[in-house]
C-alpha cells in the first residue's frame, strides 16, 4: 500500500507559486535545488516527483520491500512477496488447514505457518503423528490404521484356531474371531494344530495325515486270558473281538499260562519268563540255615526255593545259630546272653535271678516292701531290706540321732514316720523345730544338727525367713537372739504408734504388702496412716503414692510468699478464721 502524500501538498503549492525565484532560506529542510527546480526533501537520491514518500529516506524506488504495510519500493504495491501465508489451526495440533489461509506479516491468533493438517477438527490427526488403531488417519498419509490394525480369522468351532479363508481387519478382536489362522478344519473342534492325534479318521493335529501313529496293533488271543500271540496281529482303532492288546503269551491254549500269571511250584513256566519253578513262585518256601543243628534256623541266612535245601530248616527263630544250647524255649541264665531267644537278656525269669530292695533315700538300706527281681543290682536298689523309713536318708538302722523330728536309728519298736520325739516338735508350725537333745536347746552353735529355730513360739521366726517389719529378727540372724529386742529401724521414733521400716521394700510406698512398716514419716508425730489432715504443708494421712516430706498439697502452698498458706481443708487446722 502506498504511503499518503497529502501532508506535503501545501508545501508543493507554495513552491509552485514562488517559481524559480524561491530563495534557499524558504526551503524548510534545505533540499531544494533552485538552479534546476529539483526537489529531494528526504535526501534519499530520488526527487519528489519520483519518490512516493519524499519525507522518508527509506522509501524510494528500488528500496527493499519489507513486511510493514508500506510500499517501500514505490512500485504501487504494499508488502508484495514479503508476507507469510498462515493457516487456520482449529484443533491446536500445530498444523493448519490448507483451505483456510491468510497472508500476514505475523501469525494471527489461531494460525500456524504450515497447512499440512489432513483434518483440522481432530487433534489426533496431523503429519508425523504415530498411527494408532482408531479408524483415524493419525499421520495424515492418506491411509487409515495402516500397519496397526490386526487381522482376525473366523473360529466357527471355537477351538482357538481360525479359518485362513475367512478373515477381517479390526482394531479389536471381534466375537467369534481369533488371531491364529492355522485351523485345517473350522467345522470341528477336534482338529487344530497341536491337538493330540487320536484314532477317529480326522486330521486332529492338522499335519495333513489322518490317524498317523495312533492306530493300535492287536494280537490274536485264543485262550481269552488277555494276552495275545505276537505272530498274529491286526491294526485297528479299537480292540477287535478275539484279540488282545498285548503280546507275550507263551501258551495261547491255556488261560492259566501268560505273563500275568503267578508262578507256582508245578514244573510249568506259568508266567512265561522262560524259567520253571523259580524263587518268585507263589507257593515257594523260605528256608533258614541251621548251622548248629538244633533244628532252629538263622533268620539272617535264607534260601528261597520250592524244595528244602540241605542244611536248612523251615524255622527261623534261632537267635544264635553258633550255639546249640541257645534257642527258643531254652533255660535263661544271668550270663549276659539271650539263652531263650525271646529278645531279652538276663530277664526276671532267669534260673539264677536275685531280689533287690528299693533304697529311695540312698542311705544304703532298702525297703522290704518295694522289690525288683533282676540279674544285676538296679540303680536305686540294694541287697539290704531293713530300712524303717526309706523316704529319709537320716533314718536307718544304727543311724546317729539328729534333731529332725524322727527316730533316726529305727529304735522305735513300732516305728511310725508321723510320730516324733516330744523335744523335736514344731510348736509354731513354721517347719523348723527347737531341739533340746544333745545340746540343751538352740544356742547359735553349728554343732547342733537340725534344731535351728531360734524362736519356736513365733511362726515368722526361723532360719532364712523373710525379714518383716514386726519388731523381730525374723531370720534368726542375731547372734544373741532375744524375742524382746527389735531392729532400730523398726522403732516408733515419733511416738505415733506407727513404725517406719526400710527393709524388704526400699522404704514405705503405700503398699499393703509391707507388714507393719506403714509410717510414711517416722520423724513427724502428726504423719501416719489415717491421720487427720492438718494445714501444715504435709500429707498427714500418708495418702501420697510417692510420699515426700518436702512436697506439700497444692492447696497448702504459700503462693504469695508471705509465709502464710491458704487452706481449704476443714480438718481442725488453720482455715482463715
Amino acid at each position: 500500500m502506498a504511503r499518503s502524500t497529502l501532508g506535503l501538498l501545501p508545501l508543493v503549492l507554495i513552491l509552485a507559486c514562488t517559481g524559480d525565484d524561491k530563495d534557499d532560506s524558504d526551503d524548510p529542510i534545505g533540499n531544494v535545488d533552485t538552479g534546476n527546480d529539483v526537489v529531494d526533501y528526504d535526501q534519499d537520491g530520488f526527487p519528489e516527483e519520483d519518490d512516493c514518500d519524499d519525507n522518508d529516506p527509506t522509501i524510494h524506488p528500488g528500496a527493499s520491500e519489507i513486511c510493514d504495510n508500506v510500499d517501500n519500493n514505490c512500485d504501487g504495491l504494499v508488502d508484495e512477496e514479503v508476507t507469510t501465508t498462515y493457516y487456520r489451526d482449529s484443533d491446536g495440533d500445530g498444523f493448519g488447514d490448507a483451505d483456510n489461509a491468510q497472508e500476514a506479516c505475523e501469525a494471527p491468533t489461531g494460525y500456524v505457518p504450515n497447512g499440512n493438517d489432513c483434518d483440522d477438527s481432530d487433534v489426533e490427526a496431523y503429519p508425523g503423528n504415530s498411527e494408532v488403531c482408531d479408524l483415524i488417519d493419525n499421520d495424515c498419509d492418506g491411509e487409515v490404521d495402516e500397519d496397526v490394525s490386526t487381522t482376525y480369522y473366523a473360529d466357527s468351532d471355537v477351538d482357538g484356531y481360525g479359518d485362513p479363508e475367512n478373515s477381517v481387519d479390526a482394531c479389536s478382536q471381534p466375537a467369534g474371531y481369533v488371531e491364529d489362522d492355522q485351523d485345517c478344519d473350522d467345522t470341528t473342534d477336534q482338529a487344530f494344530p497341536g491337538n493330540l492325534e487320536i484314532c477317529d479318521e480326522i486330521d486332529n493335529d492338522c499335519d495333513g495325515s489322518v490317524d498317523e501313529d495312533v492306530t493300535t496293533t492287536y494280537y490274536v488271543d485264543l485262550d481269552g486270558d488277555s494276552w495275545g500271540d505276537s505272530g498274529a496281529t491286526e491294526e485297528a482303532c479299537s480292540l477287535p473281538t478275539g484279540y488282545a492288546k498285548v503280546a507275550g503269551d507263551c501258551d495261547d491254549t491255556s488261560a492259566d499260562v501268560n505273563p500275568d500269571a503267578l508262578e507256582e511250584c508245578d514244573l510249568i513256566d506259568n508266567d512265561c519268563d522262560g524259567t520253571t519253578d523259580e524263587d518268585d513262585a507263589i507257593d515257594v518256601s523260605t528256608w533258614y540255615a541251621d548251622t548248629d543243628g538244633d533244628s532252629f534256623g538263622d533268620a539272617a541266612v535264607t534260601d528261597i526255593d520250592c524244595y528244602q535245601p540241605t542244611g536248612y530248616v523251615a524255622d527261623d527263630t534261632d537267635c544264635d545259630d553258633s550255639n546249640p544250647t541257645t534257642y527258643p524255649g531254652a533255660d535263661e541264665y544271668c550270663d549276659g546272653h539271650d539263652d531263650d531267644c525271646n529278645g531279652d537278656i538276663d530277664e526276671d525269669d532267669a534260673v539264677d535271678v536275685k531280689t533287690w530292695y528299693e533304697d529311695g533315700d540312698s542311705d544304703g538300706f532298702g525297703e522290704a516292701a518295694s522289690t525288683d527281681i533282676d540279674c544285676y543290682q538296679p540303680t536305686g536298689y540294694v541287697a539290704d531290706d531293713t530300712d524303717c523309713d526309706d523316704d529319709e536318708n537320716t533314718v536307718y538302722p544304727g543311724a546317729a540321732e539328729v534333731c529332725d523330728g524322727q527316730y533316726n536309728d529305727c529304735s522305735d519298736s513300732d516305728y511310725d514316720a508321723s510320730s516324733a520325739p516330744t523335744d523335736e516338735l514344731d510348736d509354731d508350725s513354721d517347719t523348723y523345730v527347737d531341739c533340746t537333745i544333745d545340746s540343751g536347746g538352740w544356742d547359735g552353735a553349728s554343732s547342733v544338727t537340725g534344731g535351728d529355730d531360734c524362736d519356736d513360739a513365733e511362726r515368722t521366726v526361723y532360719p532364712g525367713a523373710a525379714e518383716l517389719c514386726d519388731g523381730q529378727y525374723n531370720d534368726c540372724d542375731d547372734t544373741a537372739y532375744s524375742a524382746t529386742s527389735a531392729p532400730t529401724d523398726e522403732l516408733d521414733d515419733d511416738g505415733d504408734t506407727y513404725v517406719d521400716c526400710t527393709i524388704d521394700s526400699g522404704g514405705w510406698d503405700g503398699s499393703a504388702s509391707v507388714t507393719g512398716g506403714d509410717d510414711c514419716d517416722d520423724a513427724e508425730a502428726t504423719v501416719y496412716p489415717s491421720a487427720a489432715e492438718l494445714c501444715d504443708g504435709q500429707y498427714n494421712d500418708c495418702d501420697d503414692t510417692a510420699y515426700s516430706a518436702t512436697s506439700a498439697p497444692t492447696d497448702e502452698l504459700d503462693d504469695d510468699s508471705d509465709t502464710f498458706v491458704d487452706c481449704t481443708i476443714d480438718s481442725g487446722g488453720w482455715d482463715g478464721s
